[in-house]
């Protein structure tokens, strides 16, 4: 699309294709075409990458950065700071992938919904919480269940949070029986 000429850039139905087929197409569609919704919706619904080729007003669109988030959650990265802290549109992100966590708003890495939901995801993005969070007992044993969080990184956490490292690993141990029914 970017070698078109001005009239195919306009066409309003071969840029809903090349939208579709490439993330980086909707930045040579005409003018006209980068400011209709319908277009841009279509864009990141095929790839959510496409959101950083939208204009301003669509960064900061929910419907349109809801969609983005639904394809991956890490399309917050091309969302406004708007965006960034409305808690809908990060909770919908971090439960998509965790590591969304880290585009989210100072406000929202503080908020215990938003990092509880993230940590399910992925237990290591705990890194990305914010620091009263990251001693939350009860998100640092989540983390840890989480078998892709490397022990190092476990280890930083229950120092960080002033817990010993054994008392942890032995309370992770207890609330997986008691989960178990044990």
């Amino acid at each position: 699309l970017a070698w078109a000429s001005d009239d195919l850039r306009a066409d309003k139905e071969l840029v809903l294709q090349a939208v579709r087929e490439s993330e980086s197409a909707l930045r040579s569609a005409s003018d006209n075409l980068q400011s209709d919704k319908e277009v841009v919706l279509e864009a990141v619904r095929s790839h959510s990458n496409a959101l950083l080729y939208a204009r301003a007003e669509f960064q900061e669109d929910k419907e349109v950065v809801l969609e983005a988030v639904r394809m991956s959650g890490c399309a917050l990265l091309h969302a406004s700071e708007t965006m960034r802290a409305d808690k809908d549109v990060v909770l919908e992100a971090v439960r998509r992938d965790g590591n969304a966590l880290e585009y989210a708003s100072d406000s929202l890495r503080e908020d215990k919904d938003v990092v509880l939901e993230a940590v399910r995801e992925r237990g290591f993005v705990l890194q990305y919480a914010g620091n009263n969070l990251r001693q939350d007992k009860e998100l640092l044993l989540l983390a840890a269940r989480w078998e892709g969080t490397h022990p190092y990184v476990m280890r930083s956490f229950l120092k960080e949070a002033g817990i010993d490292r054994r008392v942890g690993e032995c309370s992770i141990a207890v609330a997986d029986l008691l989960q178990a029914g044990v």
